[in-house]
């Protein structure tokens, strides 16, 4: 675990995620804030903007996955990095000038495609820079610096909205970002894994990366229970702002620290990670992450519908201790029984199949709050995240020892 913390190459990929971690944090919660506090969105506002966030995964996942395996990942890297930048600053810039809804569903737009590249080709590169059987330690490294970056977001952000308004609290993102970009330039070479003039044609190789992904047979449980996980997510996403301001009634300043909180536990817990999977092994972790998340959700729900402060920060918290055991270890189990050759594009077909369910969650959400009630509609969640519990269970990932499934390269 140590020599993980100490590897060079490591550590030059992982502080750009220190600053660009935080950028997405501030991101991620500022756009919903942006809408419902400043915009005052209804809920079927909120989970459109949730589906323009996510729609660049259905429409271009399996484009960039073949891109990462055909082009030097360090330069993509950078490459987005710099977009990144530029789409956040227009964002202030355009959102200052023409507060409306449909201003901000074009922001996420273009800040979900960037962010799309980026995800894929940190995960991409992290299994290149660590063996195999260091990947739950630098996972759980990097979910460590992702759980800090938001403990600290949504306090910053509610607080800078509060001050001086809710579009600002992208321009400490945008910052951010440039710290991340200039960071970049440590970052080791990263050359293609795959010739493109060897191999068969692009969209070929986009189905080679779907067969791997339906084909294998631990990563095709752990795909269908992230579908139904994600369509979970999606419901949280829509209406957790909406809850918590409208229902539970809290302030923006309020409402960074309540979801700091759950942060908090996610941090804590983050460090534990690695001592749980070897004492139960990856598959039954991550089947307990998504168990404690049922429970979490549920309890959400009861909350909006009680009108509960303590019961929702209580949810928060049992969330926040089920995100790390569950993203930890399936992440560490699909880079292990991954082929090298073929990492971008499983990781991008995975990203295809499973985020395509969060606005498909989300939308619905929003439209069955907009019909019922929000605490209603988050039924839905905790149901969806029993489900994304039981498939695993009737699988291999029950197992403690998987290595029978890890390919020789």
């Amino acid at each position: 675990m140590a020599s993980v913390w100490i590897s060079d190459t490591f550590r030059r990929v992982w502080i750009p995620q220190i600053f660009g971690g935080a950028s997405g944090s501030l991101t991620i919660f500022a756009l919903p804030l942006i809408a419902v506090v400043g915009l005052d969105a209804t809920a079927t506002q909120a989970g459109l903007l949730v589906v323009f966030q996510e729609v660049p995964v259905f429409l271009f996942s399996l484009i960039v996955g073949v891109w990462i395996d055909r082009l030097n990942l360090a330069k993509v890297l950078m490459f987005a990095m710099v977009a990144q930048f530029i789409g956040l600053a227009l964002a202030v810039f355009v959102l200052t000038a023409i507060p409306a809804i449909v201003m901000l569903y074009s922001a996420a737009l273009v800040l979900g495609v960037i962010r799309l590249v980026l995800d894929l080709g940190f995960t991409s590169a992290v299994p290149r820079l660590v063996e195999r059987e260091q990947l739950v330690g630098a996972n759980t490294r990097l979910n460590l610096t992702y759980a800090s970056a938001d403990v600290a977001a949504p306090a910053v952000g509610g607080l800078i909205a509060r001050w001086i308004g809710e579009v600002m609290t992208l321009v400490p993102s945008a910052v951010l970002t440039v710290f991340a970009t200039v960071s970049l330039f440590g970052t080791p070479d990263l050359p293609p894994t795959h010739d493109r003039r060897a191999g068969p044609s692009f969209f070929a190789e986009a189905r080679e990366g779907l067969a791997e992904l339906f084909g294998n047979v631990v990563l095709r449980p752990i795909i269908v229970s992230s579908c139904a996980g994600a369509a979970a997510a999606g419901v949280l996403a829509a209406l957790q702002v909406i809850s918590l301001t409208r229902d539970v009634g809290l302030t923006a300043a309020a409402l960074g620290f309540a979801l700091g909180a759950g942060n908090i536990a996610r941090l804590f817990v983050t460090t534990a990670v690695p001592a749980i999977a070897d004492r139960i092994g990856r598959g039954p972790a991550m089947i307990l992450g998504n168990g404690l998340s049922t429970v979490g959700f549920a309890m959400f729900a009861w909350a909006t519908l009680q009108q509960s402060l303590v019961a929702a920060i209580g949810a928060l918290l049992i969330i926040g201790v089920a995100r790390p055991i569950y993203a930890v270890t399936q992440l560490s189990i699909r880079q292990a029984v991954t082929p090298a050759s073929m990492m971008g594009r499983v990781n991008a077909s995975r990203r295809f199949v499973v985020f395509s369910f969060v606005p498909i969650g989300a939308f619905v959400a929003g439209v069955l709050a907009d019909a019922t009630s929000t605490g209603e509609a988050l039924h839905l969640a905790w149901a969806l995240m029993a489900l994304a519990t039981i498939v695993p269970l009737l699988s291999p990932l029950r197992r403690r020892d998987l290595s029978a499934y890890i390919p020789a390269n």
